[in-house]
C-alpha cells in the first residue's frame, strides 16, 4: 500500500501482512496525487514542484522523473489511458490539461482551458478522455489519440466529481448522467452536492459520496 505525505517529499510503502515501519521512497517535492498503472506495475506521483514521478512498484523505486509545469495543485485531476500510456493531468497552475507520453517520459499535447480543470476520466468505449473545468458550464471531450477536442456536453461542466461507466456506456460528472453516443445528458440523479463518484466493475454500480437526497 503507497500513502502520501501532503508536506513531505515521500511516499510511505506498507507491507500488507506485516506491521513493521513503511519504506520510504524519496520525491522531488511532496505529492499532490498518486495515480495507479496496474497494468506496467507503476505509480504516478504527482508532485507539488510539477512533476511527475513514475515509481517501478517491483523494487519500489524511482524509474523516471517527468518534467511538466510549473506546479501541481491541492486539485489536480488525472486520467490514465492503459492502452496508450498515456496519462492526461490538469493543471491549475496554467488551466490546461496536459497529455503525458510515459514510455517517452514527455508531455506530447497541452489542451487549454478557460477556467481551472478540475475533473478528467477516461471512458473507453469512445477512447476519449472527458475534462471539467470549474468555471465552464461545458463538460469537454478529448480524443485520447489524438490530443483534440472533438466535442463537448453543453451543461454538463463544472463539476469536480466524474468517472466512467464502461460497461453501461455512461460519463457520471456531479449529479449527471451523460450518454456519450449522443452526446446528452439523459438524467440527473438529484442529489444535492457529489463530492465523490467512483464505478465498481465487479458489481457495475456506481458509488457517491457527499450532499443530501
Amino acid at each position: 500500500m503507497y500513502a502520501a505525505e501532503r508536506s513531505l517529499a515521500f511516499i510511505d510503502v506498507f507491507g500488507t501482512q506485516s506491521h513493521e515501519p513503511p519504506r520510504l521512497i524519496e520525491l522531488p517535492a511532496p505529492a499532490r496525487r498518486l495515480i495507479p498503472d496496474t497494468l506496467h506495475n507503476r505509480l504516478f506521483a504527482l508532485c507539488a514542484d510539477g512533476t511527475v514521478a513514475v515509481v517501478d512498484c517491483a523494487g519500489d523505486d524511482i524509474a523516471a522523473l517527468i518534467p511538466v509545469t510549473s506546479a501541481f495543485l491541492n486539485v489536480t485531476p488525472a486520467a490514465y489511458v492503459e492502452t496508450l500510456d498515456r496519462l492526461f493531468i490538469g493543471s491549475a497552475a496554467v488551466t490546461a490539461v496536459w497529455a503525458i507520453d510515459c514510455a517517452g517520459e514527455s508531455a506530447v499535447a497541452i489542451l487549454r482551458m478557460d477556467s481551472m480543470p478540475v475533473g478528467l476520466c477516461y471512458h473507453a468505449p469512445t477512447n476519449c478522455v472527458y475534462a471539467s473545468a470549474r468555471k465552464d458550464s461545458n463538460l469537454y471531450v478529448v480524443d485520447a489519440a489524438s490530443c483534440a477536442v472533438v466535442d463537448t456536453v453543453l451543461g454538463a461542466g463544472g463539476a469536480a466529481a466524474i468517472c466512467s461507466n464502461p460497461v453501461n456506456n455512461r460519463i457520471y460528472v456531479g449529479d449527471l448522467v451523460v450518454e456519450p453516443a449522443s452526446g446528452a445528458i439523459v438524467v440527473s440523479i438529484g442529489v444535492e452536492v457529489v463530492s465523490s463518484l467512483t464505478w465498481c466493475s465487479r458489481s457495475n454500480k456506481v458509488y457517491l459520496t457527499g450532499g443530501s437526497f
